[in-house]
């Protein structure tokens, strides 16, 4: 499975110890990734993905609400949260968004 650019973009962050794109669910609004960050100090405020362009959906997920995530376990004691990539990164390359038109 391929990566999109916003997960491979999101694991250069200094304090992302893991970011991987989940499959789009009827609970979210189209492709999502999940970001693991660290618990260190400075670690990356969610206002620094906002002001990226990352919408953020969820926050404060437990590792077990995640089982879509193979690695999930690894990662017990960081944040979890689920972004939307921002509008010019939207397009996944593997799960391209399609327009209602097309999908009929």
């Amino acid at each position: 499975m391929t990566t999109s650019r916003a997960a491979r973009s999101l694991r250069s962050w200094s304090n992302v110890v893991h970011a991987c794109d989940l499959q789009p669910s009827p609970y979210t609004d189209g492709p999502v990734v999940h970001v693991v960050l660290s618990r260190r100090p400075l670690e990356t405020p969610l206002t620094d993905l906002r002001d990226a362009g990352y919408t953020v959906t969820a926050t404060g997920l437990f590792p077990s609400e995640l089982r879509a995530c193979p690695d999930v376990g690894r990662f017990e004691s960081c944040q979890h949260l689920l972004v939307r990539p921002p509008e010019s990164d939207g397009e996944s390359e593997t799960l391209p968004l399609r327009s209602e038109e097309t999908v009929k």
